[in-house]
């Protein structure tokens, strides 16, 4: 299972940094695509990186430094984002190609319905709409439900 990005703006932005910075994966707690965020050293947010328990310091070239999110940060993150009561999931689209052959397509959303849209929105075919909708299969979630304690907060979607 992969760890894609997803589309979200966090309003506290000592987590939106972190999110940022990992790429804006679905599962913090695993490995993302990237994990870096390039700086002016010398900067007042470098300062504030430098005294933060959820950054490491990398190497500097120039004026500019990087800093890499540890698994403090990862988990700190996680635990904002069930507190807000981020809805975003993995889900798995089967979709049987033009052969019968069925294949999974992983896509990211907030509900089945959702996951649905984002495979159509992706699907390069001429083919009429309600032959291409015929197309799918099924649709599982492959990542929980974060609990929703709080209202979601300020997303771009």
């Amino acid at each position: 299972m992969s760890n894609p990005s997803v589309n979200r703006y966090l309003k506290n932005k000592t987590f939106d940094h972190i999110d940022h910075a990992l790429g804006r994966p679905i599962q913090p707690l695993k490995d993302s695509h990237r994990n870096y965020f390039a700086i002016g050293a010398k900067c007042e947010m470098a300062d504030q990186f430098r005294a933060s328990p959820y950054w490491e310091e990398g190497r500097g070239m120039g004026d500019m430094t990087s800093f890499y999110v540890n698994e403090a940060g990862r988990k700190a993150l996680d635990d904002h984002l069930t507190e807000i009561g981020d809805q975003h999931r993995l889900y798995e689209v089967m979709v049987k190609d033009y052969d019968g052959q069925v294949y999974p397509s992983e896509q990211v959303a907030k509900t089945r319905s959702g996951a649905k849209y984002q495979w159509l929105i992706g699907c390069d075919s001429d083919d009429p709409f309600n032959e291409v909708i015929q197309r799918i299969v099924s649709v599982r979630t492959l990542t929980p439900k974060r609990p929703l304690t709080n209202q979601q907060e300020g997303e771009r979607v």
